[in-house]
């Protein structure tokens, strides 16, 4: 007889599905709008709906809404895609599905585009409002 174990916990926190909803709703605290919570929606996302592409645009357009309820500045409020897309593909590539995981992940670290895109290419309005190729290094899961 093989010994039993009990099941592992998930490691997905309750106060991430919170997070989850409220952004959705639109009714996310600002203040809570964290780079965890953007992995956490990222996480959410994809696991919803598993294909790449469809997901970065999903939540951009989730994000845009979330930005207009937050009454943001008319140049800030549209999602940037080149960011939205990059960790799209880090959280997707990356196989960690618990945001703590995904936060301490390299790929995943807040300044982790920075290792592929100059500041000036991922400040730009190119890079803003569609995906712009890296300008210092390739992306890891590209580099194949």
């Amino acid at each position: 007889m093989e010994p039993t174990t009990s099941p592992r916990p998930s490691p997905w926190d309750r106060s991430w599905d919170d997070v989850v909803d409220r952004f959705r709703a639109g009714t996310l605290c600002r203040s809570r709008w964290t780079h965890e919570a953007h992995l956490a929606v990222c996480r959410a996302t994809l696991d919803e709906i598993p294909d790449v592409d469809a997901a970065t645009a999903v939540l951009c357009e989730r994000i845009t809404a979330y930005n207009v309820v937050c009454a943001l500045p008319p140049g800030r409020v549209a999602c940037h895609v080149t960011i939205t897309r990059y960790f799209v593909e880090a959280v997707d590539r990356s196989g960690v599905h618990d945001v703590e995981g995904l936060a301490l992940h390299p790929w995943c670290d807040r300044r982790a585009p920075l290792r592929h895109w100059s500041r000036s290419a991922l400040e730009s309005a190119a890079a803003r409002g569609a995906w712009l190729e890296p300008d210092v290094a390739p992306l890891p899961w590209r580099r194949h």
